[in-house]
């Protein structure tokens, strides 16, 4: 399978970071195309809009701390970087399956990308890597995706992987459908029970301007099945929606 996998390989110059060895590793066992050199945002967003979708898209690196304590960003060279928003606007423009950060720290800007763009879920880091050992990990990755025979899982490539050190500095994300799309789902329901709410309110005021003895009974005994109903069919959409 190693050749079906589409790899891209995201490793800026910067200081103190030598991804060599950690690339070379990698693309042993997969094909790969690697950026590598100065560069900015737009640069990497054109590259991964260019291809045909990604399965992967590998950054190695530095992971900062971002403009606040609650987001995080990742180093390019002379002084540029990438926010949170925009590594993910990158993911979508690639159309990218798996997220890998090599970088330090990067477990808040991976649960961000998982929530926010079109992955499937990321593999980051829960403290400090060291330079000397950053190849391990990749590697043991990739070699388990190359040799699986049918659909490519993340999952257990990133078992295979962390299984020699299992010390918790990996860390996987994953998004499932019914996560991912929670916020559309809960929108909906609040959009029916709105249309519930204001048919109901519309009965109310007819009937309250309706003189009591104008109103006969079978209009009363309709307005209230008619409310069972349209509750019974906000449970009945409810079951549909996360269902489906």
């Amino acid at each position: 399978m190693s050749n079906d996998i589409r790899v891209l390989i995201i490793a800026a110059e910067q200081e103190e970071i030598d991804a060599t060895r950690e690339i070379a590793q990698i693309s042993r066992v997969v094909r790969t195309q690697v950026e590598t050199g100065r560069y900015d945002y737009s640069y990497l967003y054109d590259i991964a809009r260019s291809g045909d979708g990604w399965d992967v898209i590998m950054f190695a690196g530095h992971g900062v701390h971002g403009q606040n304590a609650h987001s995080s960003e990742l180093l390019l060279s002379d002084s540029h970087s990438m926010s949170e928003s925009q590594v993910s606007a990158l993911l979508n423009a690639g159309n990218t399956k798996f997220l890998i950060l090599s970088a330090c720290n990067t477990s808040q800007l991976a649960t961000y990308c998982v929530l926010n763009s079109c992955i499937q879920g990321a593999v980051c880091t829960t403290d400090t890597i060291s330079d000397a050992t950053a190849w391990e990990f990749p590697e043991r990755f990739f070699h388990a995706l190359s040799i699986q025979n049918d659909e490519i899982d993340f999952l257990t490539a990133y078992l295979s992987a962390v299984a020699p050190s299992k010390d918790g500095l990996y860390s996987y994300i994953d998004v499932r459908p019914h996560i991912k799309e929670y916020a559309e789902i809960m929108e909906q329901l609040r959009t029916i029970k709105a249309a519930i709410g204001q048919y109901r309110m519309d009965i109310l005021e007819f009937v309250s301007a309706t003189p009591e003895e104008n109103v006969p009974w079978w209009l009363s005994t309709t307005i209230g099945i008619t409310i069972v109903i349209a509750f019974v069919f906000l449970i009945l959409a409810a079951g549909q929606i996360i269902a489906g």
